[in-house]
């Protein structure tokens, strides 16, 4: 079977013959190929594509099968033939037909569009599927566009019909784009006269982004005043979408797509900017507003020529839109837009230093603007001041030659005024203005011999006028804000800052840093040092820096301020200073003579350096040698003292332990796999063997060896585990630990045996974090037995109570097991459900039974220093829904015990907040009965946690809440009046409000009782509770005037 194009035959007949054969093919689809096209059946594409994919058929069958409809004689068996062709055709994989077979297929679909009108709808949709092919032959298109052109009149169609023309269109110039300009003036002219006239939104969409390819690959000189009608015409877009519009076209996405479309070539000029022009005098905003953004689009395309004839024009809208200020809106475009075209027209202008010798009618321009804003810079009292600071700062930032022009003539002006007025008002508003000015000129002028040129006059004037205003006697505080504002641009003007400006502008700084009480102007002053310490930082460092650390080594008043001010100018500033502070501090750190105040102090700043530092890579084995390694070796070195020494040295601190902990913890999750295996293998070498030689000690107490993993070993020596755990638990997870085993064990029993609760506490969490990394196998399972043996019920609980020592370890026992649970049901381990269970089992212990509530939340939270994504813990999906499911019965059933009660609401407060909210609906019919009734137990503890859990399901207006409003509108309004808990009141009124969403015929009937029951609650003696009851009760007076409406 071949594929041939014969020549043409009597229209009435068909023009083409398909297929060449030597005896019509049986049709092997009759069935449904008759109901199709009597109209009985639709779905008969279906199964002919299956076939034709599956390789069972082919599109040559298919189409022979198809001849004695494509060439009836009748016109509407044809269109249902084709309407059946084309619809196979587009059900086809994109990549499905070759080149031949496409071609082919163009022929017969371009031939048909001679056909009667009823057919061509069918034909370009067969075409639209033939141009989706990846295959298409591009010799093609310029056929397929001309039988379009030529024989389709586009805008009589259907909106469908017409989408599908430009859809070829598109596809078209995807694939085809040099042949189609071979067609020249006839594509142009052939797409303008199918679009013109356009007005379905869905369409114009499609046509906005077609035209920008045309007009900028396609020669339309000869027809550039009828592509611009044909697209201006839609100019300013006129379009307002139905509600809940399916298709989410919007005014403004009409409007962006017009914009490219007018803004796409230069040739437009001379007809949109005399348009614009037109518009922007509109008392319709939606014009203006799109005037001027069509302006900022065109500026940077049309040319310098075009928009300098429009420059004054332009500026007196944008001057008249900001004197108006009818919005905020219209005020920021304008602005955008001065600025967008002074930019254009500065390109290619190249200004000396003085700002003259540039483009003469730029310049003349700028005077113009200068001289008009001049008025307002000398009334800074006067509201127009704002306005024309934003139009001169919007021109100095739009080029270099404006930038010098602007800051030459208006700092002067400016400084003048500041010294005439003396009101801190006024004086705010001109140092601000400069402070913009300035930042304006730091873009462009890089030259010092520019910014000499522009401060010639006023260098010491400038420096002096804002040092005036940081005088100790300047009572202002926001007046000194705005001058270190000011001051943070000056410090970058090179030419400012000669030796004499530097010292008088560190001193300044260092004295305000020392001295200043008032926040906002400290934190203003922190940038400025920061700004200051860019550009000069050899300065800042042996100036300013170097009193602040000499101030904070005497420990005078203020100094953990003043250390972590430091902090945070040199990690603004620059890694170097950084890891110059960082190495002051671990000295500071090392001494002991130093109280643990201090050492928290400097530990919370090294940990901010810390963290800054270790966002590099390449900085992190530096901090392993020069912080995590020291650290190591200052606490074990402090241990090895005797008890008495060890108790006065701060480095045996619990809580300096835990600052150190938070250290390590900020850099070991960043270590790579290299650089972690060996912090690994020295921390259990110390920790676990007592291995010293890994830090380079020794034990001068022979008769107390080093084993702070011993339960028996002094406490000074086993809380070290509180600096242990962040380095085995913050590691990768494919790194080896050594003698894991080993470590899991000694864990697992200081944990459940230490007589200090910080030592059990962070052993629980280390073992914690090492269990859930852990690969599956023998020695993880051996330790979690040992861990059911050991922490579990009897083993434990009878060595507690023969030891006198119950209710302590006991407390630690479950604070072990429920780290354990939740490091194995995070990882889904199979063990999970067997300690989980034993944990739910505890809510009926008489003893801890009151604390399990609380830990069933610890399952769920996310924690900071543990089995957290952060730290590579081993997290895998909806393992909070799995805890939930299996936790729901246990706390359920505690509803049947009176005693309980109030543990089961404990518990369901702190397993809901964190469970998804499709698991949660799934659950709540039979929870939330139990919530309400909960409202009215005498234990109030509970009852704020509920109130909030409603809160967030009220709205949702759930049948099972909506079952329960005439029980619960009267608790939660008795709870109102709660005079033992703002926060009760407050939460209580909240749900109140929302009840209001539930159906009106439900919450109506109460209307009158809640708002005659609220009154009271307007005279509390809380404002936030008043507050809350004038929503909640506005809220139900609404309720008739709904009706009603």
């Amino acid at each position: 079977m071949s594929w041939s194009v014969h020549s043409a035959k009597p229209y009435r007949l068909c023009i083409i013959h398909i297929f060449c054969l030597d005896k019509m093919a049986a049709t092997m689809w009759t069935e449904i190929i008759e109901n199709y096209v009597r109209g009985e059946q639709k779905e008969g594409v279906t199964s002919i594509t299956a076939e034709i994919t599956n390789g069972q058929q082919t599109v040559e069958n298919f189409v022979d099968s198809m001849g004695t409809y494509l060439m009836s004689t009748e016109t509407r068996i044809r269109a249902k033939g084709v309407e059946l062709m084309s619809e196979v055709l587009t059900s086809l994989p994109r990549a499905f037909l070759n080149q031949q077979q496409i071609q082919v297929l163009i022929e017969f679909l371009c031939a048909r569009l001679l056909d009667h009108h009823s057919i061509t709808q069918h034909t370009l949709k067969g075409l639209l599927a033939m141009s989706s092919q990846s295959s298409f032959p591009p010799s093609s298109s310029v056929q397929v566009m001309t039988a379009i052109f030529k024989e389709v009149q586009v805008q009589t169609m259907l909106q469908v019909d017409r989408r599908t023309v430009y859809n070829i269109v598109v596809n078209l110039l995807r694939i085809s784009l040099t042949e189609l300009q071979g067609m020249g003036s006839e594509f142009v002219l052939g797409l303008l006269h199918a679009m013109d006239g356009e007005k379905d939104p869905r369409n114009l969409i499609l046509l906005f982004n077609i035209l920008p390819t045309v007009i900028n690959n396609f020669k339309i000189d000869m027809f550039i005043e009828e592509t611009f009608e044909v697209v201006a015409c839609y100019y300013p877009v006129d379009f307002h979408p139905p509600p809940n519009d399916p298709y989410g076209i919007s005014r403004e996405k009409l409007a962006l797509s017009l914009k490219t479309c007018l803004s796409s070539t230069p040739k437009f000029a001379q007809f949109c900017l005399p348009m614009v022009m037109e518009k922007l005098s509109s008392d319709l905003q939606t014009a203006r507003l799109d005037s001027y953004q069509l302006l900022q689009a065109c500026a940077p395309v049309y040319s310098q020529g075009d928009m300098m004839s429009y420059i004054e024009a332009i500026w007196s809208y944008c001057r008249k839109e900001l004197m108006v200020g009818a919005s905020v809106e219209l005020d920021q475009e304008a602005v955008k837009t001065l600025g967008a075209v002074v930019k254009a027209v500065s390109t290619g202008i190249q200004s000396t230093s003085s700002g003259g010798g540039g483009d003469g009618d730029l310049n003349s321009f700028l005077r113009n603007i200068l001289t008009e804003c001049r008025q307002h810079l000398c009334e800074p009292d006067h509201r127009m001041i704002h306005p024309c600071s934003k139009l001169l700062v919007a021109v100095a930032t739009a080029s270099y030659p404006a930038c010098i022009v602007v800051l030459k003539y208006s700092v002067p002006i400016l400084l003048d005024q500041f010294h005439i007025f003396d009101q801190t008002r006024e004086r705010m508003v001109l140092l601000d203005i400069i402070q913009r000015l300035l930042h304006s000129g730091h873009d462009h002028i890089k030259e010092a011999d520019d910014w000499r040129a522009i401060h010639a006059h006023h260098l010491d004037t400038v420096v002096t006028t804002v040092l005036s205003t940081l005088a100790k006697d300047q009572g202002v505080p926001d007046l000194r804000k705005a001058g270190l504002g000011t001051l943070g641009e000056l410090v970058q003007v090179p030419v400012l800052m000669d030796q004499s400006r530097l010292e008088l502008v560190g001193q300044e700084l260092t004295r305000i840093l020392l001295e200043e009480a008032n926040v906002d102007v400290r934190c203003e002053c922190i940038k400025t040092v920061s700004c200051f310490a860019s550009r000069h930082t050899e300065f800042v460092k042996s100036t300013i820096l170097t009193t602040l650390w000499t101030t904070v080594q005497k420990g005078e008043s203020g100094y953990q301020r003043i250390v972590v001010d430091m902090a945070t100018i040199v990690t603004n500033t620059s890694d170097d200073l950084s890891r110059s502070l960082t190495s002051e501090l671990m000295v500071e750190i090392a001494k002991t003579e130093l109280n643990s105040e201090q050492h928290l102090v400097y530990l919370a700043t090294l940990n901010t350096l810390t963290a800054h530092l270790s966002s590099t890579p390449s900085n992190l084995e530096s901090l392993l040698s020069s912080v995590v390694h020291p650290l190591m070796k200052m606490v074990v070195s402090a241990t090895l003292q005797s008890s008495v020494e060890a108790g006065n040295n701060p480095h045996c601190c619990g809580e300096v332990l835990v600052a150190m902990a938070e250290v390590f913890r900020t850099v070991v999750p960043k270590l790579d796999t290299s650089m972690g295996s060996k912090l690994c293998q020295c921390a259990v070498d110390v920790f676990l063997h007592g291995n010293l030689t890994s830090l380079e000690l020794t034990n001068p107490n022979t008769s107390v060896p080093f084993s702070p993993l011993d339960p028996r070993a002094p406490v000074h020596q086993t809380q070290l585990v509180t600096v242990l755990q962040p380095i085995v638990c913050s590691l990768r997870r494919d790194i080896h630990m050594p003698s894991s085993k080993q470590l899991m064990s000694s864990l697992l029993h200081i944990a459940a045996h230490s007589r200090a609760w910080l030592a059990s506490t962070w052993a629980a969490k280390g073992l914690a974090g090492v269990v859930n990394k852990h690969p599956a196998g023998s020695a993880l399972d051996e330790v979690l037995v040992e861990a059911e043996v050991l922490v579990e019920a009897e083993s434990l609980l009878g060595q507690a109570m023969s030891s006198g020592q119950e209710g302590p370890v006991k407390q630690q026992a479950l604070m072990a097991w429920v780290l354990l649970t939740k490091a194995l049901v995070m990882r889904s381990h199979p063990k999970a459900t067997t300690f989980l269970t034993t944990l739910l089992r505890l809510l009926e212990d008489a003893e801890l039974g009151a604390q399990v509530p609380q830990t069933l939340g610890m399952l769920l939270e996310d924690m900071g220093d543990v089995l957290s994504e952060g730290l590579h813990a081993d997290v895998k999906i909806m393992y909070k829904q799995r805890v939930f499911l299996q936790a729901l019965p246990f706390v359920m059933a505690l509803f049947n015990k009176d005693d309980l009660q109030t543990r089961a609401i404990t518990a369901l407060c702190h397993l809901l907040p964190s469970i998804p909210r499709p698991v949660l609906l799934a659950e709540l019919p039979p929870i939330i009965p139990r919530l309400v009734q909960s409202l009215r137990v005498t234990d109030p503890r509970p009852t704020l946690p509920i109130l909030d859990i409603l809160e967030s399901l009220l709205e949702e207006t759930l049948p099972s809440l909506v079952d329960q409003a005439d029980t619960l509108l009267p608790t939660l309004l008795e709870l109102s009046a709660y005079q033992a808990s703002m926060k009760v009141r407050i939460a209580s009124l909240k749900c109140v409000g929302a009840i209001t969403s539930f159906p009106h015929h439900l919450v109506y009937p109460h209307q009158e009782t809640v708002v005659r029951s609220l009154a009271p609650r307007l005279d509390d003696k809380k404002r936030l509770v008043r507050q809350e009851a004038g929503k909640a009760r506005t809220k139900w007076i609404l309720l008739q005037q709904d009706t009603k409406g």
